[in-house]
């Protein structure tokens, strides 16, 4: 849909926390309401781990001017997730807990 389209590019061109945990709560929404088809769950999921490891990546290069991410934005992403893993498990992904070890050490 347009809106998950919108707020995935928001979500991987912004910085500010804030509008990250906007955006994560509406797709947290999207997902909850079953408004999200399974590609738009699987583009979600390649979004956030995305914004992951690139917060990750940022915080190694320069330590003191990029701060790891705020605890409530690194809850909200745990419940997107979660969320998809409850709905695309195993059907649509299969390998949801390879995936997740592999993002952990982020």
């Amino acid at each position: 849909t347009g809106s998950v389209s919108l707020c995935l590019e928001v979500l991987s061109t912004t910085s500010h926390v804030e509008v990250q945990f906007y955006v994560l709560s509406t797709l947290q929404k999207c997902i909850e309401w079953g408004k999200m088809d399974v590609s738009s769950r699987l583009s979600s999921r390649n979004c956030i781990f995305q914004l992951i490891m690139r917060r990750a990546n940022l915080t190694v290069i320069n330590v003191s001017s990029t701060p790891s991410l705020p605890p409530y934005l690194r809850t909200k992403i745990g419940v997107v997730l979660a969320l998809l893993v409850q709905t695309d498990y195993p059907q649509a992904w299969p390998n949801a807990f390879d995936d997740m070890l592999s993002i952990a050490s982020y």
